[in-house]
């Protein structure tokens, strides 16, 4: 059989060095392949070790089978099993960390930016320039800043006096850092869409308020921030959507880590469809997030519909 004609094989007999990284030794040991008499074919659960043992050039594709756990007879990888809740709860921890956020600060950067001054142009481009920068350069740029002690932004921290945490490991920074690099790249398109409503704004309704006696906050708080509200809706409701599809980030900054720290529900998907070839669960997670997406754009809707009443 297969099995009985590998192992008699030495791969020095047929002219070729063989493979420094003994790839099948190395999963046998780790009890994650198996051999199947019934089909004579070996069965794996990663997709990488597929090609490790490719690599290892004693099998052919056709004599490997990606099996379920169940069909390896023992207990799935914890990897795996990453608790949906907890990537639940990881999505919305983003969301809500990163939509108030940026829309506060994308609200006063407008402010500041929609009166006419010398450099505002130059100033609303950069801000505005993260925006159509490549998410691929953007995240590695950022994980280079965000290292531990070589990183930038902890040597100018060790500055004064302040020992910056390794920002992408620890777990309780991980969310925080890819959040603060989220909002920074993304606030340059809310920004200007509150430029543009605020320069709808005619400029007799704060006139007519100041012949009353208002001061700033008050023309702001009674007659800027209710004229926003269809602007502040549609950026809500986009922001929200962006903050549960984020996955650039998370995959090229932490990789769902540390310890599934950053593991949000579309890089979830990804892991699951593409990595662990768990496609009908992921399907399944695909449309958990649809349905989650849209009853919360659904209660934004109703609430804006409920304020305006």
């Amino acid at each position: 059989m297969l099995r009985d004609a590998l192992a008699a094989f030495q791969p020095q007999e047929i002219g070729f060095i063989a493979d420094p990284y003994p790839a099948y030794d190395e999963l046998r040991r780790a009890g994650r392949i198996h051999f199947d008499e019934r089909t004579d074919h070996w069965l794996i659960t990663r997709h990488a070790d597929v090609n490790a043992l490719l690599r290892d050039r004693r099998f052919g594709r056709s004599y490997l089978h990606l099996a379920t756990h169940e069909e390896m007879g023992h207990p799935p990888d914890p990897e795996l099993q990453a608790p949906f809740w907890h990537v639940v709860r990881n999505s919305v921890i983003f969301a809500v960390g990163l939509v108030p956020l940026n829309m506060a600060l994308a609200l006063m950067l407008a402010l500041a930016l929609s009166r006419r001054f010398p450099g505002v142009i130059v100033f609303r481009t950069v801000f505005f320039a993260p925006v159509v920068t490549s998410a691929v350069a953007w995240a590695i740029v950022w994980k280079f800043l965000l290292q531990g002690e070589a990183g930038f932004i902890n040597q100018i921290l060790a500055h004064v006096g302040i020992d910056g945490p390794n920002w992408l490991r620890e777990p309780n920074w991980a969310m925080a850092a890819v959040i603060v690099t989220r909002v920074i790249k993304m606030v340059g398109l809310n920004m200007i869409l509150y430029i543009a409503a605020l320069q709808s704004i005619s400029g007799e309704y704060s006139e007519a308020a100041r012949l009353d006696g208002a001061n700033g906050w008050q023309i702001f708080s009674q007659i800027t921030w209710p004229l926003l509200a269809p602007t502040t809706l549609v950026i809500m409701v986009l922001t929200t959507i962006g903050s549960f599809k984020v996955f650039d980030h998370i995959y090229l900054m932490t990789n769902g880590g540390p310890e599934n720290g950053t593991l949000v529900l579309a890089f979830y998907i990804y892991q699951q469809a593409f990595k662990f070839f768990a496609t009908g669960y992921a399907s399944a997670l695909a449309m958990i997030m649809f349905v989650l997406i849209l009853v919360l754009t659904i209660i934004q809707l109703l609430l804006r519909r409920k304020g305006a009443m």
